[in-house]
């Protein structure tokens, strides 16, 4: 349904066992919370069906002791769930209506209504409390109800919160923002407390209601509400209080009255009742009594508990409530000092004992409980339903940051997890993240979405899963973008974009995408801290086979170059083969995935080979880059800004050829293929054909990079001697003149062409760089005005610039 923020907009507080709505009156500027026709300011979330009607609220929990099988409640636990789930199996045994598996495992509500079986999934059932909802309002407001703002629990993942927005799609409904309910039970009472706040103040919102458990912490300053980090269960609150008492008492009968009442849905429903009014009762009372007349077969059932027996068979309960607010403080890197208020919300929070943990472990501190714990959720929604909606005037201004609860990733090579979008980020949010393909010529690539703490992408929940195809053919490395974007309902959309084609492809995660169907998210989070040691081993392990394959490709590519396999040796390149196969099988069957030794053994035998192949690959770079600097002078020449001649008339052209020729034979082996087949294509031309010329070349171009080398070396030492304050090597001194250069403009006639250079003091250059890039670093500097060699073939070749 398109968003539409004009008209009147209410908050609607969803609740497992009781809901409840409000809005905000601008005439008084204030939120009303409105009372059902019973008076009450609650409902129940409770939907029955009969042979002639459809009853919603407290009509139907009314009728439930004589209807079971066709009385609804709960839904709320059902909503965005697979009907395989462990806590759908688990819930479905205490339920007295029929649970079963529909399509794509969506689990179904079967009831019989007006004489015929009927089957509804969860978001209908909640679709017909918010309807009942709706209708509260108008019959206060006297007029329809279009918008609303819906909230729900903190860790409600994406599937649950579609599903909530669902079942306001249903029945018209348009439910323009979800929103947390701590965060909306922290806005009622941070607008209880406006005038009090100073600064900024962190508070703690304790939600534990009938079926969720919902912690967040916030800061509040300048009327901007902050989540610093949220915790809870879904799964957890009054009814599982109510659960264990209705266990307790089924025991008790088997155990003095011998009968067992436990397949009964009748007597379930009617002893499950008594031990609701008997909790609350326990409430201000230290002892209270259950009596329930003809319970089972006849018998009733006259019993009592007292207020420690009840703290006795919930405690189980309590310690877990407690467990999860050291944990959220821990998320929210706060200590317990750092909180200023605590704030409680929801039926179940009104337990004494809750209450009396909550506060020994806050060190004495008070509790909030000026705001209503059963009203202050729908307050806080009212109020985000006023700063939504156009033409509402005089609303308080207040800016709200949520977060998300779970990481958000995608499944990358491994099985690793690799995380978008980190925990308790605040939302909205869109982040982009770059991704490369994993194998040469991918097609298509498969993103899988995941959420959860785990470093093992599979242990946490598959969100979903598409494709992006179009791939131009590439080597392995290709990058393709993947964005997440959560919007301000916490719903999340993933897309992946290959740039250079332009193909394109989303998913945005909804019901049927299978989320949570193996435990809750504080169970998930849990999990994650006792399973560290297994995560970080795993780790170690996947990011080991990552770096094996990764040496694999890089030297099976390495080897299938002619100028790096021709300087290894047969017997080299046939012990690389082999560890190359052996590794390669071993990534293959993940056999010895188990044995990290294993895998690092096969890691140090590759990881000298690519050192070995590194080393072989310089040299082979060394010779193309000292090339391509004289070429770079050959072009220049031709461009006219450097200049050669010889005084035997020879080309400018053939004297920078010898000029790259004598480099490529002091920067590669003679041997080496590659310089064998450049010299053989310099000499083709030339007028010394016979092998006496060629050697005789050799050596005289070697003998002259030995006089460049003296020469470097030489003026290195007279600039060492400057700078340190001795005295200055004379530039005339013959003895420290290198043979065979005449520098700055000498003649070339007053050269020497004695072949052996003359001994000095200064040896030869021992230092990178090579030759070659000395000599082109010589002429941009303009160090060397020219120079000039000699050779019995060219005569005097100088080079200089024009």
């Amino acid at each position: 349904m398109a968003e539409d923020k004009k008209g009147l907009a209410i908050g609607i507080d969803l609740g497992t066992t009781y809901s409840c709505v409000a809005v905000w009156q601008q005439q008084h500027n204030r939120v009303q919370i409105i009372h059902n026709d019973q008076g009450n300011s609650t409902t129940p979330s409770c939907v029955a069906f009969t042979d002639h009607e459809r009853l919603t609220g407290d009509a139907a929990k009314n009728q439930a002791a004589s209807n079971p099988e066709n009385t609804i409640f709960d839904a709320k636990r059902l909503i965005g769930r697979k009907y395989s789930d462990p806590l759908v199996q688990k819930d479905k045994m205490l339920w007295p209506f029929k649970v079963v598996a529909g399509v794509n495992d969506k689990p179904m509500i079967s009831v019989k209504y007006k004489g015929q079986e009927k089957s509804l999934c969860a978001e209908e059932i909640s679709s017909m409390v918010l309807s009942k909802m709706r209708d509260i309002a108008e019959a206060y407001l006297e007029k329809p109800v279009k918008n609303a703002v819906v909230t729900v629990p903190a860790y409600f993942n994406d599937s649950q919160r579609k599903a909530t927005m669902d079942a306001g799609a249903i029945i018209g409904l348009n439910v323009i923002r979800i929103i947390n309910e701590p965060t909306a039970a922290a806005i009622a009472y941070g607008l209880d407390k406006r005038n009090d706040c100073v600064g900024e103040r962190n508070i703690l919102v304790f939600d534990f209601g009938g079926g969720t458990f919902d912690l967040s912490i916030l800061t509040i300053e300048n009327k901007v509400f902050q989540v610093k980090a949220t915790a809870g269960n879904t799964h957890l609150g009054g009814e599982d209080i109510d659960n264990r008492m209705m266990n307790y008492f089924v025991e008790e009968m088997k155990r003095k009255r011998k009968v067992d009442i436990s397949g009964n849905p009748r007597a379930l429903r009617r002893l499950k009742s008594a031990c609701e009014r008997a909790k609350r009762a326990l409430s201000s009372a230290v002892t209270t009594s259950i009596e329930i007349d003809g319970l089972f077969e006849g018998i009733d059932l006259l019993s009592s508990i007292t207020r420690a027996k009840f703290e006795e068979i919930n405690m189980e309960v309590f310690e877990e409530c407690m467990e999860t607010v050291d944990r959220c403080l821990r998320v929210a890197k706060m200590e317990k000092s750092s909180v200023h208020d605590v704030v409680l919300v929801g039926g179940s929070s009104r337990i004494p004992k809750m209450q009396q943990l909550l506060q020994d472990f806050f060190n004495g501190k008070d509790l909030r409980k000026s705001v209503n714990p059963d009203e202050a959720v729908a307050y806080g929604a009212a109020v985000q339903a006023a700063l939504l909606t156009e033409g509402i005037k005089n609303v308080p201004d207040l800016v709200l940051k949520d977060v998300t609860p779970l990481s958000l990733g995608v499944s990358v090579q491994g099985d690793l997890m690799s995380v978008v979008i980190p925990r308790n980020t605040t939302i909205p949010i869109k982040k982009k993240q770059v991704f490369r393909t994993t194998i040469d010529d991918q097609f298509p690539v498969m993103i899988e979405v995941y959420e959860g703490e785990r470093v093992k992408a599979s242990n946490n929940n598959l969100l979903g899963s598409f494709s992006i195809s179009g791939f131009p053919p590439a080597p392995r490395g290709y990058p393709f973008d993947v964005t997440f974007t959560i919007n301000e309902n916490g719903i999340l959309s993933v897309s992946a974009e290959e740039k250079v084609t332009g193909n394109r492809n989303e998913i945005i995660i909804s019901n049927d995408k299978g989320r949570l169907s193996n435990a809750e998210i504080s169970i998930m989070i849990k999990e994650a801290e006792n399973y560290k040691s297994e995560d970080d081993k795993f780790l170690k392990k996947a990011n080991a086979m990552n770096d094996l394959d990764d040496h694999i490709y890089k030297i099976g590519k390495a080897l299938k170059r002619e100028d790096i396999s021709s300087k290894l040796s047969s017997k080299e390149k046939e012990d690389i083969m082999s560890k190359i196969s052996r590794a390669t099988d071993m990534l293959d069957s993940r056999k010895q995935m188990e044995d990290i030794v294993v895998i690092e053994d096969f890691l140090k035998d590759l990881k000298a080979i690519s050192e070995r192949i590194m080393v072989v690959e310089k040299s082979c770079l060394r010779f193309a880059s000292s090339l391509g600097s004289w070429r770079s002078c050959v072009h220049l020449a031709m461009d006219g800004a450097m200049d050669a001649s010889t005084d035997k008339g020879g080309s400018t052209r053939k004297g920078f050829e010898l000029c790259v020729l004598w480099f490529v034979i002091v920067v590669v082996d003679g041997s080496a293929p590659s310089a064998k087949k450049i010299l053989k294509q310099k000499l083709k031309d030339s007028v010394m054909r016979s092998m006496e010329h060629k050697q005789n070349l050799v050596a005289e171009l070697k003998r002259e990079v030995l006089h460049l080398e003296q020469e470097v070396a030489y003026e290195k030492a007279r600039r060492r001697g400057t700078k340190e304050g001795g005295q200055s090597v004379p530039r005339e001194d013959p003895s420290l003149s290198p043979r065979g250069f005449s520098p700055g403009g000498m003649s070339p006639g007053e050269m020497s062409t004695d072949p052996t250079p003359m001994k000095t003091d200064v040896g030869p250059m021992k230092t990178d760089p090579s030759p070659m890039k000395i000599i082109a670093r010589m002429g941009s500097r303009r160090r060397f005005k020219s120079i000039a060699l000699r050779t019995p073939f060219t005569g005097t070749l100088r080079i200089k610039h024009v």
